[in-house]
């Protein structure tokens, strides 16, 4: 695969070309996770955040498919960690990343992105986190900046959202942290 897009680029082959749905070589290297050939196109010049017809930038999809060293290599070349997708409520790759409950890219993200960008439904990260009882991401979250008593569009505060499936420790931390 290497060689044959080594090739294409010899023969100037256009980089910014995409697909039917908006996909650029980049997003197809995001989904199988391909490391090496993300990092020729991004030294060739691709464009980094470029965005399929629903939105999703080669980061979102590398959170998708569970891709943590494309992820890192993404964010090392700059891309636009605050980036929200067209589907999805308008999730940034950490909303997504928390809904999969994926830890280790939700630490590489929090250390990056804003922590506090919020959804189509006004949702935080902290919010889905709440939602979903994670309580690992929630501490992280709140460690890094995440507001704990902002509402989302029905007025629902991370605690409240906490409390409505009822996690104990999950409530006290939120609790502790100042809701």
């Amino acid at each position: 695969q290497i060689e044959a897009v080594r090739l294409l680029l010899n023969c100037d082959y256009d980089i910014h070309i995409c697909d039917e749905y908006g996909d650029t070589a980049l997003h197809y290297a995001a989904r199988k996770g391909n490391c090496e050939i993300a990092y020729i196109l991004l030294q060739e010049g691709v464009d980094i955040n470029a965005k399929n017809k629903i939105g999703e930038t080669a980061l979102h999809i590398s959170v998708e498919f569970d891709s943590l060293d494309l992820a890192n290599l993404l964010i090392d070349f700059g891309i636009d960690i605050n980036a929200t997708n067209y589907l999805q409520s308008e999730s940034t790759a950490l909303h997504i990343a928390i809904e999969m409950g994926n830890s280790k890219l939700v630490s590489l993200l929090v250390k990056h992105a804003n922590v506090n960008v919020k959804d189509r439904h006004h949702q935080t990260p902290l919010h889905i986190a709440a939602g979903y009882n994670f309580i690992a991401e929630c501490a992280l979250l709140i460690e890094n900046g995440g507001e704990i008593n902002c509402k989302d569009n029905k007025m629902s505060t991370p605690l409240e959202l906490a409390t409505i499936n009822w996690k104990p420790s999950l409530v006290k931390l939120l609790l502790d942290s100042g809701a």
